[in-house]
């Protein structure tokens, strides 16, 4: 495992789950943990509606909110001595803060990723999508304490394993405009790895993938352009002058020959 270092601001950690396993039956008369140990609930008060089970034998206070990053330090609980977390939620601590696990609609919560390797034993169950596929040790990274996939491996992840073609594009166009990796190093990635699952939907993805995206909707928006409209693969964001070479304007989506734009 190597520590991951980028110029993107990390968003801030959620709270540990306090495990069960580790509470005590109860708390002395002073509410504090005997002999200058850490204070930590008791069971009676896990018990009580001050918490919520986040999952089987993990438990957070009740007012805590399922943010995103509540929702990855939820499953990152789950994990075992060796694994990380993959996919969006590796995305969006590596910095990529649009990737937040809400969806298209903005409203859903797609499962976080917990990639285990061939050992892992962690079965699937609401908001964790567990994957027992290879993990080599430099396909991690230490993210602010967190173990996490790798830049090009949660792409590739992304780019293979995300139903829905139009989102998996979503996932690396905005990869590459934070920079975690180029095309052509993600490319050169996937074709690495042929036998591994789904490696034909990742090369389609990348194939579609451009860099210059500054939100999803512009990504959305593209594929319709290109692939249910058919019309020419348009510029992104491509800057805009007059014939003074006065800055116009920087349309999302602009095809040269036609003059046809979208903002």
């Amino acid at each position: 495992m190597h520590r991951w270092d980028s110029r993107l601001r990390p968003p801030p950690p959620g709270i540990t789950p306090v495990r069960w396993a580790d509470a005590p039956e109860r708390l002395g008369a002073d509410g504090a943990a005997a002999r200058g140990r850490p204070t930590y609930p008791s069971r009676a008060q896990l018990r009580g509606p001050g918490w919520r089970r986040s999952s089987r034998g993990f438990y957070v206070p009740a007012d805590v909110e399922p943010t995103p990053e509540q929702r990855i330090a939820e499953a990152a609980a789950l994990l075992p001595g060796y694994g990380a977390v993959g996919g969006w939620a590796a995305a969006y601590r590596l910095g990529v803060r649009l990737l937040d696990g809400r969806g298209p609609t903005g409203l859903g919560r797609m499962p976080v990723l917990l990639c285990l390797g061939s050992d892992g034993r962690i079965r699937r169950r609401p908001g964790i999508d567990p994957s027992r596929e290879r993990l080599p040790l430099s396909d991690v990274a230490d993210v602010g304490g967190l173990s996490c996939t790798t830049p090009l491996r949660t792409g590739f992840d992304c780019a293979r394993l995300l139903s829905d073609l139009t989102e998996a594009v979503v996932h690396v166009d905005l990869m590459l405009a934070c920079g975690l990796f180029t095309r052509a190093e993600l490319s050169a990635y996937v074709e690495g790895h042929r036998g591994w699952r789904a490696v034909a939907a990742a090369r389609a993805v990348v194939a579609m993938a451009v860099a210059g995206v500054r939100s999803p909707p512009e990504t959305r928006l593209r594929l319709a352009w290109v692939v249910d409209a058919r019309l020419p693969t348009p510029l992104v964001n491509p800057p805009v002058f007059d014939l003074e070479g006065n800055l116009l304007g920087l349309p999302d989506l602009l095809d040269p020959e036609s003059g046809t734009f979208s903002v």
